[in-house]
């Protein structure tokens, strides 16, 4: 049996870019909701590889559960409380994946074994605004 080397295979690791977007779908297996925009999730990348990651809804913002008043505290535990009801059978899938800025998780768009996107029905439900970089929107002010 020949080894990759003598078939002529080449495997090389190459730099990851910030910026690179992996298109998915990728299924996933929700392991815990962590607040209203991030889920735990274990994705079957490879025959026997997974990997464990924090992704978080790419195009949302969602209230803090750390938040700075009482009214984004309540909504923020409205919100992850949403999120888990969706994804309550564990299956989702993850589109558009892309590292975030500060490392640790991706973002993702991340649909429910029906379909739906969360982060719409986060939107939908007012307990996420749309959100696409820069500075956050105030959940305090009513």
């Amino acid at each position: 049996m020949l080894s990759l080397v003598e078939a002529g295979v080449l495997i090389a690791a190459r730099p990851v870019s910030a910026t690179e977007v992996l298109a998915g779908p990728i299924a996933a297996e929700v392991v815990e909701v962590t607040d209203g925009d991030t889920v735990v999730v274990r994705a079957r990348i490879w025959l026997d590889q997974e990997v464990l990651v924090r992704a978080r809804l790419a195009t949302v913002d969602a209230p803090e559960l750390d938040g700075r008043c009482a009214r984004e505290r309540a909504l923020a535990r409205r919100a992850r409380a949403l999120v888990a009801a969706l994804v309550a059978d564990g299956a989702v899938e993850l589109s558009a994946i892309r590292y975030d800025k500060y490392g640790g998780c991706v973002f993702a768009t991340i649909a429910t074994s029906q379909g739906q996107d969360v982060a719409t029905a986060l939107v939908a439900a007012g307990l996420a605004h749309p959100y696409s970089g820069g500075r956050r929107r105030d959940w305090c002010g009513g």
